[in-house]
């Protein structure tokens, strides 16, 4: 199977050569953009919510003054990597369309759309595990076509956290872990002080209209939180809403010393506890209302 373009790996800090495909990551120098990173430039007729999607609707309308550029990244994960496959093997990625889009929802924004999406994410992290981000692209390609045929075939890779994920699932079934929509909030409450859910767990209770999610956590006494956006809000989307944050340190300082802001760009935390509070949820709930405009139906 022979690619449609090649591939050039450019760490962070680089600059590729002007003709190349930059895809997912930003990568200076490459003058076609089919990426969903913030600041990105990519043409509107192929923007959508992955990178993954990004590139199928290209090579559903691919620009052929581009034709034969290489594909260039400047790191490794899921979404990232099944896109600039997708754009190196577009036959093949044609006929796998809808399990590539669900890995990369899972790897880039933790969902659980789809359970062959996950157990392909799962694999693609297993695999790589411990890798450098170069590598991991080989690993991958010399693996991934197999993959798409036969998810099987990676068994022993995504085995041991599916079993996970569907015992965290049984857990909140049998009411470890509440859920409640509040506005356009969704409340998570862990009142015994247990694990957290992974992330996939909780976003699959995350409707596309919330725009913020209030963890709450107890000692039986004390409550930490944490406030954030949904799992997607850091990329430029086109189906899921975009959800700006608040001004995050003048949220913080206005609920108070316990509470500090997330100064990283790209992290879906707004707010949280670096300290036990005694206010229970409604209480905090209340609060946010009244500082944070999009955690209201009204927004």
């Amino acid at each position: 199977m022979e690619p449609a373009r090649g591939f050039v790996f450019v760490p962070f800090e680089g600059v590729a050569a002007p003709e190349t495909i930059c895809c997912d990551g930003l990568v200076e120098g490459s003058r076609l953009h089919l990426s969903h990173w913030e600041g990105n430039a990519t043409p509107d007729r192929y923007r959508a919510d992955t990178s993954v999607e990004i590139a199928l609707r290209f090579n559903d309308a691919p620009d052929p003054a581009v034709a034969g550029w290489p594909v260039v990244n400047n790191h490794f994960d899921t979404d990232g990597a099944l896109a600039v496959w997708t754009l190196r093997f577009p036959t093949l990625a044609a006929r796998h369309r809808a399990l590539l889009v669900a890995a990369a929802e899972s790897g880039d924004f933790e969902e659980w759309n789809d359970d062959d999406g996950v157990r392909l994410d799962l694999a693609v992290r297993a695999l790589t595990h411990g890798l450098d981000d170069a590598e991991a692209y080989h690993a991958l390609d010399a693996r991934l076509p197999r993959w798409l045929g036969e998810l099987g075939d990676a068994h022993a890779l995504w085995s041991a956290p599916w079993e996970r994920l569907l015992a965290e699932e049984e857990r909140v079934a049998e009411g470890g872990v509440t859920f409640a929509r509040r506005g356009r909030v969704l409340v998570v409450e862990h009142p015994d002080g247990g694990a957290e859910p992974p992330a996939r767990v909780l976003n699959r209770r995350v409707d596309r209209d919330c725009t913020r999610v209030l963890v709450c956590t107890s000692d039986g006494e004390r409550w930490r939180y944490r406030y954030e956006r949904p799992g997607w809000a850091w990329a430029r989307t086109v189906a899921r809403p975009a959800v700006p944050p608040p001004g995050r340190d003048g949220l913080g300082a206005r609920l108070g010393p316990a509470w500090l802001g997330e100064d990283a760009p790209m992290h879906e935390t707004v707010v949280r506890t670096a300290t036990p509070v005694t206010d229970p949820p409604e209480v905090v709930l209340q609060r946010l209302f009244a500082l944070d405009p999009l955690a209201c139906d009204e927004a």
